[in-house]
């Protein structure tokens, strides 16, 4: 995942480790990202103030979404029709 400074489009990093990364939504604060994984069906927890991954939310089938509220974190599973909610 390439990250961008969007002041003046400019690549400052770029993380390693995902697996099929198709997804990323932001929570409100703008302090956590989360990246879906479709390849190991997995939900990737970032930390934006440190560009780090701080976890791994699991048990999801081929997720090819996510969308966050102040409150949850959605993830479409297309593999099971379905949405998991899970409280940010």
């Amino acid at each position: 995942m390439t990250v961008i400074r969007t002041s003046d489009n400019t690549v400052t990093d770029t993380l390693t480790g995902f697996s099929g990364a198709n997804a990323v939504a932001f929570s409100p604060d703008g302090t956590r990202a989360y990246v879906v994984n479709g390849s190991n069906n997995t939900v990737s927890v970032i930390t934006t103030a440190t560009k780090t991954v701080t976890g791994t939310l699991t048990g999801f089938t081929t997720p090819t979404a996510v969308a966050v509220s102040s409150t949850d974190v959605y993830v479409v599973n297309q593999g099971s029709n379905s949405v998991s909610v899970i409280p940010s």
